[in-house]
């Protein structure tokens, strides 16, 4: 197996003091306690895993979408720290089957443990004017979903 060096930083440690010396590739050496650097590596390998996880939501709930004829709009944007699935339905009535199955969806993926990381909110809205829908949504990050052909 070959490693990619350009991967690689050098991490010199002292067992007297429990300093980690970083040394970049700029050479603009610093420090940290051995308890810190080990926080920073399992962040980084929680990091690639959540980005994962993000993606695997994101297909499912594309896969969700794609069987719905009665759904206008459907976004990933942000509330109370959580993704929140802001479905906008084509009509104004309430209807209890469609709530049921976006329940039943809430619930897959809060089941799902390979969507441990990712914590999700669900919300459907009846047919509202763009101001109406500006209201629920982030005012940094939103995601439309929208299946291309292909």
């Amino acid at each position: 197996m070959s490693v990619a060096t350009d991967k690689i930083l050098q991490l010199n440690w002292s067992d007297s003091d429990g300093q980690v010396v970083i040394t970049p590739e700029d050479e603009d050496r610093f420090s940290l306690r051995i308890g810190r650097v080990i926080k920073a590596c399992h962040a980084a390998v929680e990091e690639d895993e959540f980005k994962g996880q993000f993606n695997l939501l994101l297909k499912t709930l594309v896969e969700w979408l794609r069987e719905r004829r009665d759904v206008r709009a459907a976004y990933v944007t942000l509330r109370d720290g959580e993704f929140l699935f802001l479905v906008v339905r084509n009509e104004a009535e309430y209807s209890a089957e469609f709530a049921d199955n976006l329940s039943e969806l809430d619930l897959k993926i809060a089941s799902d443990h390979d969507l441990k990381l990712v914590k999700l909110d669900t919300l459907a809205l009846p047919s509202v004017s763009s101001d109406g829908l500006a209201s629920f949504m982030h005012p940094e990050f939103n995601l439309i979903l929208r299946e291309t052909a292909g």
